[in-house]
């Protein structure tokens, strides 16, 4: 009996701590195949026309699967589409994509900034961009309006890597419980962080499994698996990493890779006048670290420093594990209370 209880023991640290260590260090510090992944998404160009109607989508693949002889070349019917592109992590993978010779299509309500950052985009990386403004707290209401308001948009231009990067939450001056938010405040919750994410995806899944090329990258948080304060706000991220696994499972093996963002802490504007640091993210750092990661684990953390607390959040009680994730929340909070102007900033 003593032997058993022993074997136990060992299998209990291999599978808890040994495993997941050895995971984070391989993932974290030797791995780099998500390049690969980028370069499978703009090196075969397989243009496909798209003609959808509001409730169906059919598509046609032209050019054969040539293949052009240079990067810049192939990228030219290459395209990615980034949500939620006016600022901070959005223009972070706006800016790594274009880096790596993919056209952009950006979307975001703000028209403004995203033209500043297009003709950046193009003046920089050379590249082709398109802006789509769309408030998806007006459209997501509307599933008809929105999807033929992005079919009118994008026309016949083939995305091979769609980031679902919109989301936040309705308030972030505080910490708040379940009974504290209002009816509004959760819908607005909801057309934020789930529904954006579910309809483009439905869109554009079709056209990059035809082609057997392409990427979804859905940006989660953290906060969905630590699951403390913003109840609504971690119950639909949470909700997008059981949406982002199950497709990693339905559609395996057919030439789409899929990964589940789980970003912490990020020096972003809905953060104002918090820096990046050991902690605190920058949203470049994050963007490029998560393509690095491509075709790794579906659910990741890509900055190490979050990976390591999830690591050490699943060896130590919870209740020890909570108090610490408050006690960060509130201080990050009230350092950015003086140097907050707009209290519906959307964050991550």
């Amino acid at each position: 009996m003593d032997e058993v209880v022993w074997w136990i023991g060992v299998v209990s640290v291999v599978c808890g701590v040994v495993w997941p260590g050895l995971r984070f260090v391989y993932y974290h510090f030797v791995y780099s195949d998500g390049e690969r992944v980028v370069d499978r998404c703009r090196s075969r160009v397989v243009v496909a026309t798209t003609t959808a109607s509001p409730t169906t989508t059919t598509t046609t693949l032209t050019n054969g699967g040539e293949e052009r002889e240079s990067d810049r070349e192939a990228a030219e019917e290459a395209w990615a589409l980034v949500t939620g592109a006016s600022y901070g992590l959005g223009a972070a993978y706006a800016r790594a994509l274009a880096k790596r010779h993919l056209n952009v299509v950006l979307v975001a309500r703000s028209v403004d900034k995203l033209d500043s950052l297009a003709a950046e985009l193009r003046a920089t990386y050379q590249v082709k961009t398109k802006v789509i403004g769309l408030d998806v707290c007006t459209l997501s209401s509307e599933p008809q309006l929105y999807e033929r308001h992005v079919i009118e948009q994008l026309g016949n231009i083939p995305v091979t890597i769609l980031v679902n990067n919109v989301g936040g939450l309705s308030s972030v001056t505080e910490p708040t419980y379940f009974l504290e938010e209002s009816w509004e405040q959760e819908e607005t919750t909801r057309l934020l962080n789930w529904a954006p994410t579910q309809r483009l995806t439905k869109l554009l899944l079709p056209s990059m499994l035809a082609r057997k090329q392409g990427a979804v990258i859905n940006v989660s948080s953290l906060a969905s698996v630590l699951a403390v304060h913003f109840p609504a706000y971690i119950a639909y991220k949470a909700a997008v990493n059981a949406f982002t696994v199950a497709l990693h499972d339905e559609y395996r093996g057919q030439g789409v890779t899929f990964q589940c963002v789980l970003a912490g802490a990020v020096a972003t504007s809905a953060l104002p006048g918090i820096k990046a640091d050991l902690i605190v993210v920058s949203p470049d750092r994050l963007a490029n670290d998560s393509l690095r990661l491509l075709g790794g684990p579906v659910l990741i953390a890509p900055y190490w420093v979050h990976h390591l607390s999830m690591l050490v959040g699943s060896l130590v009680p919870r209740a020890i594990m909570m108090a610490i994730v408050r006690t960060s929340t509130v201080r990050l909070l009230a350092q950015s209370a003086p140097f907050r102007t707009n209290t519906n900033n959307k964050t991550k």
